[in-house]
């Protein structure tokens, strides 16, 4: 974790919660959000693999919508309005969105306050998920934020 990420002095971070946790996604390293956006019907898919919460159609386009709680938890969200699912433009992967319990803030961070992370070989089963989506760490306000990949979140999902 401490080789720094090679960007500008400042990134633009969203810090969203699941399971009551800070995450996050580095907007300026990824670019890849292209919205968020309020809980809707979502239909579920029969026979899913274990991430995937279901569909969802946002104006007329179709989403798979991915549940970060199984992902880096290993356990079922409970979905609720308050939530939001956040959509990732289609560099990240075929159009998908992942549910997040909450956006906590947008914000502004310095290049010294994140490292990045490099996925361990002798991670167990259970933190194999979130192991591979994780993309970095951000210090910000006495806390550690793991930062999320995108990509490697889609990934999670084939």
């Amino acid at each position: 974790m401490s080789e720094k990420f090679k960007h500008p002095d400042k990134h633009t971070i969203y810090i969203f919660t699941v399971d009551d946790k800070p995450y996050g996604i580095d907007v300026a390293h990824i670019l890849v959000v292209k919205e968020l956006h309020s809980v809707t019907d979502i239909t579920p898919i029969p026979h899913a693999k274990y991430p995937v919460i279901g569909y969802i159609n946002v104006r007329g386009e179709i989403h798979q919508v991915l549940s970060l709680s199984r992902i880096l938890h290993g356990r079922d969200e409970k979905l609720d309005t308050k939530g939001l699912i956040v959509y990732f433009k289609d560099s990240a992967g075929e159009s998908f969105g992942v549910y997040v319990d909450s956006l906590r803030e947008i914000t502004e961070v310095s290049s010294k306050d994140i490292d990045k992370w490099e996925p361990e070989s002798n991670c167990t089963e259970e933190n194999s998920l979130a192991n591979l989506v994780t993309a970095g760490v951000c210090r910000y306000k006495g806390e550690l934020i793991s930062l999320l990949s995108p990509p490697q979140i889609y990934q999670a999902s084939l």
